[in-house]
């Protein structure tokens, strides 16, 4: 009978801790979607801040791109060394994969803009 309890009580500790493994792995993964979460929204503030701040400016840069015939890789080009002349002109420093990353967030967003117009 000791025997038989030895093992009960071995398993309950056994699942005990793999219950703990488990919950634990799980608060860390919601812990790193909030994190992920807050960046992103963190980037996205920037990116509204920037876009605000020289918004006529980008936009005329993505019109005069669009509506020069150049295609995608030209055009983010284009866009993206408008832009860096604008925060050069502005005294600003950048980051170059800040601006990829600026123009990847705009190319993205006006698809999902254009996306649900159809």
């Amino acid at each position: 009978m000791e025997i038989v309890g030895n093992y009960q009580l071995i398993i309950s500790i056994i699942f005990a801790i793999v219950s703990a493994i488990v919950a634990i792995i799980t608060k860390v993964r919601e812990y790193k979607i909030k994190i992920k979460n807050a960046m992103l929204n963190k980037d996205y503030e920037q990116l509204l801040t920037i876009f605000n701040n020289f918004k006529s400016d980008i936009l005329s840069f993505i019109e005069i791109a669009e509506n020069s015939g150049m295609i995608g890789v030209a055009k983010k080009a284009y866009v993206k060394a408008q832009i860096i002349q604008l925060y050069n002109s502005q005294g600003l420093k950048y980051d170059d994969k800040e601006i990829d990353a600026i123009i990847e967030r705009l190319i993205e967003f006006s698809k999902n803009v254009n996306k649900r117009g159809t």
